[in-house]
């Protein structure tokens, strides 16, 4: 059993991890904005409804999802009574996000469109391109591409139409990102270097970053690591620059990927080194697992055995927790291989078995990885 250079490219590049996801610019909370003194005086009801709004749009903020629909629904039944169509869209879309936020996504969908139409109906378009954006959030997130690239393609139309940059900018990434998930790498650059441009026109950084992280990603993703390497470095001083921490933890992830594919391990490593610890803090799990094991795999591919066990038995244990078989089988397997860098054919031997037992178990095949 030999270390096989097919091996440490199968293992980088297939990380079983949704990466894309990352950088999905949400829809953000419809902002309630405060009414200016007007001639007309405003009813008791009215000024009840918009606290009640504000009242949830803040619950929202701070993660109070149950607390902030009870609140705007009461604020929705008092526009209702009252007849303000405004207040009915911006409190139904602001249900609709908090629905997402607690994964009720059928709910989500049904009163999103509510708001939608009422905003269409009332020519409200700010709040019309809000809700189909958060629709099409919604719908990526249920893996319905087809209908998430309709209601984003909507949000772009009336983002031109209305001359909202940023939620242009929005739409565009997110357009991105969805047709980046069906393999139409093409569609997905397109839309990326559109919002990219409109991003660094407005200065919104963090679309900026978003939109730079996901070039490096589909460029690696085509074989194109050079490309790659050059949109992840500048969505690393940007999300740096930013305090983005998530981006930032992207951006090197992906360097890391890149420099290995280019078997230029050592700037990899240089890359992934501090990887897993941004994660850990962001709390996503699997993505610290991930970058454990290629930092691992990497590790090996210097001959540096002790550091690549190290690293790729902390990634088994996170694997573990979450269950995650197919994350397992591969860190096993490089295991095997780090053990037997070191001369221990015994241990190389036992995590071979065990590596090709859970393949067999999930029906994938190890061809290429043992031989």
């Amino acid at each position: 059993m030999k270390l096989s250079n097919v091996f440490i490219a199968t293992l980088i590049n297939l990380i079983a991890i949704s990466i894309n996801d990352i950088s999905l610019v949400e829809g953000k909370s419809l902002l309630v904005q405060s009414t200016q003194a007007s001639a007309q005086k405003v009813t008791s009801q009215e000024s009840e409804a918009d606290l009640l709004l504000f009242q949830g749009g803040e619950q929202l903020k701070q993660g109070q999802y149950q607390a902030a629909i009870d609140s705007l629904q009461q604020a929705l039944e008092i526009y209702q009574k009252i007849g303000n169509n405004s207040g009915q869209a911006a409190s139904l879309g602001i249900i609709g996000l908090a629905y997402t936020k607690i994964e009720q996504y059928e709910q989500a969908i049904d009163v999103l469109k509510k708001s939608f139409e009422i905003a269409q109906t009332t020519s409200n378009l700010n709040s019309a391109a809000r809700s189909s954006l958060i629709l099409g959030d919604t719908y990526y997130k249920l893996n319905a591409y087809s209908e998430a690239i309709n209601f984003y393609q909507q949000a772009l139309t009336i983002a031109q139409e209305i001359e909202d940059l940023e939620k242009e900018a929005e739409a565009a990434n997110n357009l991105g990102l969805t047709y980046h998930k069906i393999k139409e790498y093409k569609q997905a650059i397109n839309f990326y270097q559109q919002s990219l441009l409109i991003a660094r026109e407005v200065g919104k950084y963090y679309l900026e970053a978003s939109s730079l992280v996901n070039l490096g990603i589909v460029y690696h993703e085509i074989s194109e690591p050079q490309q790659a390497i050059a949109f992840l470095q500048q969505s690393l001083v940007t999300s740096r620059e930013i305090e983005d921490r998530s981006t930032e933890a992207y951006s090197l992830f992906h360097l890391g990927r890149a420099y290995s594919k280019l078997d230029k391990y050592k700037r990899a490593i240089h890359f992934l080194e501090p990887t897993p610890a941004l994660f850990q803090e962001l709390g996503h799990q699997i993505q610290e697992a991930a970058a454990l094991q290629i930092l691992g795999t990497n590790y090996l591919a210097l001959k540096q055995c002790p550091q690549s066990i190290k690293s790729l038995e902390k990634s088994l244990t996170i694997y573990r927790q979450l269950n995650n078989r197919r994350g397992e089988a591969f860190t096993l397997a490089s295991l095997s291989f780090a053990h037997l860098c070191q001369g221990d054919t015994e241990k190389a031997l036992f995590f071979r078995r065990k590596s090709q037992a859970i393949f067999e178990e999930i029906g994938e095949s190890y061809e290429g990885i043992f031989s």
